[in-house]
């Protein structure tokens, strides 16, 4: 996104590793004034230590709800949206779905009522895609289709069906939440896909950028970078298989 000094900016999940990564990209890097940041948190968690860019603009909150959403977005003309649940615990898929789901609906509701909107970034996530084929292959949209193939890692089989239960547990269609997989998986596909079906319904001028795992500095919390260094100071006594 080419961002002009002066654009006013909504970050929400601001707080987390890569939103301090971010924030400190768009002012050492792109020229933004601090005081055009405005970081969308979750209300009673640590704003995180931006000491060395002071004069961001905080605004606590909820992903979930929609009128503190509407709020953040007045006057922006750009969105970075990094609000996320990344939990890998079971017991969390049912919230984990409606902040990673609705809580993104509650930002694209925001961005269809912003006239000065420009351009939403979603973050998503590498794993709304399926293992490449054959493996080791580069991937592309098509290789890498979540629906098709020995690769698939979710639990629907169609863009039609994601969207159909997206509606479904809406709604709170009883026993919903037992329909889910593995639930981090699960609701950032469901997100990406309702960031498409918005795109399209609504013209939305949106982008989806889709991390893997993230390394480097600014990640105060339990991350990436702790399992590393527990592996270099031999700490760690076994990696399991995985792709990371």
């Amino acid at each position: 996104m080419n961002l002009a000094p002066g654009t006013k900016v909504l970050i929400t999940g601001g707080t987390g590793h890569l939103g301090g990564a971010l924030v400190r990209f768009l002012v050492r890097e792109r020229g933004l004034r601090p005081a055009d940041l405005r970081i969308f948190y979750l209300q009673g968690t640590p704003p995180g230590d931006f000491r060395d860019v002071p004069g961001l603009e905080f605004m606590p909150g909820n992903i979930l709800d929609a009128d503190s959403v509407r709020r953040a977005g007045l006057g922006r003309e750009a969105i970075f949206h990094l609000a996320a649940s990344t939990s890998f615990d079971p017991r969390q898929k049912a919230l984990q779905w409606r902040v990673n789901v609705e809580g993104t609906r509650n930002i694209l509701e925001a961005a269809r009522e912003i006239p000065a909107l420009r351009r939403l970034c979603h973050t998503g996530t590498v794993n709304v895609l399926a293992a490449p084929r054959p493996r080791g292959s580069v991937g592309d949209l098509v290789n890498c289709d979540p629906y098709a193939g020995p690769g698939r890692l979710h639990s629907f089989r169609s863009r039609g069906e994601t969207l159909e239960f997206i509606e479904a547990a809406r709604r709170g269609r009883p026993g919903w939440e037992r329909r889910i997989g593995i639930g981090y998986f699960d609701s950032k596909l469901a997100a990406q896909e309702l960031v498409q079906d918005y795109a399209g319904r609504h013209g939305l001028d949106v982008v989806s950028a889709l991390p893997g795992t993230m390394f480097g500095p600014y990640d105060a919390l339990i991350g990436s970078g702790v399992f590393l260094l527990s592996i270099y100071h031999r700490k760690m006594p076994g990696v399991l298989k995985g792709g990371i």
